[in-house]
């Protein structure tokens, strides 16, 4: 994660938790021993899962993968690049909306309040 993704993702959190949403953040992306790594393999890690897992009133849940917001170009427009999804991410992503969880993509907090007011997740913008 880079700083703009982390800037991005406590925004989020603190957004959520001001909604009176339960949310956990996944940290797989910590840095660890080779040995640390299985082990924690061993006890249920998996490489691609969503950075925020957000638990809603009546069993709702919903994840969230953080992404880096669009870059500044020198122009001042905002970069219509993206960042990319993981091989893991990929794989376990579409898995999860089997079971009926589904994963947003997060690149800025404005998208993330739409696509939950549209899920009647939130009520509103809530903003």
């Amino acid at each position: 994660m880079n700083r703009a993704e982390d800037a991005l993702q406590k925004s989020i959190v603190q957004w959520l938790r001001l909604q009176g949403l339960f949310v956990t953040h996944v940290p797989n992306t910590a840095r660890r021993s080779p040995r640390e790594g299985a082990r924690f393999k061993e006890m249920g890690m998996v490489a691609g899962y969503p950075d925020l897992i957000v638990h809603a009133r009546g069993g709702v849940t919903v994840l969230i993968e953080v992404k880096a917001p669009p870059k500044r170009l020198k122009s001042g427009k905002l970069s219509k690049a993206k960042p990319a999804t993981t091989d893991g991410q990929d794989e376990v992503f579409p898995l999860l909306a089997t079971f009926g969880f589904p994963v947003l993509i997060a690149r800025d907090l404005d998208a993330v309040i739409s696509a939950l007011s549209n899920m009647g997740v939130v009520k509103g913008r809530g903003r």
